[in-house]
């Protein structure tokens, strides 16, 4: 048959397995966190940079640096662990603080958690959407047209 089929198939089932994989992992995640989290009112008053993790490209992930109080009374101000590239929160913006009352260092902003649980909602539909075709590819490699 000739390995143009056989890479392809083996292209796709890749593609959607990792995109399913993270994609599930992401949501699984996000979810628990959202059960667990207590939502307060914040105020953002930095940002870290992070590398992003292509290294063909030189784009940063911004977390914002927020300031809040817990329900119990402890002033935080953590490094929110949901970050966006090329979107920055300004110094001084109110936003909700979703943070795990038995590590209120854990925190993320309620935002930026959203927009980060559409994009596995995301890789979940790319994988599904690869997979019927992988797996297409990988029969005729295997039984032949």
């Amino acid at each position: 048959m000739g390995w143009v089929p056989a890479v392809l198939s083996v292209s796709m089932l890749s593609v959607s397995g990792l995109a399913l994989f993270f994609g599930i992992r992401m949501i699984v995640n996000g979810r628990a966190f959202e059960a667990r989290a207590v939502r307060v009112p914040g105020v953002v008053v930095g940002n870290r940079e992070k590398q992003a993790p292509s290294t063909e490209t030189n784009e940063w992930i911004y977390h914002p640096i927020v300031r809040y109080v817990t329900r119990e009374g402890a002033h935080m101000e953590e490094t929110s662990h949901a970050g966006r590239s090329r979107y920055r929160l300004e110094e001084g913006t109110q936003v909700i603080v979703m943070y795990e009352p038995d590590r209120p260092a854990r925190c993320a902003v309620e935002e930026l958690h959203k927009v980060n649980m559409v994009g596995a909602v995301g890789a979940v539909v790319v994988g599904a959407f690869f997979l019927p075709f992988g797996l297409a590819w990988l029969g005729l490699v295997l039984v032949g047209p």
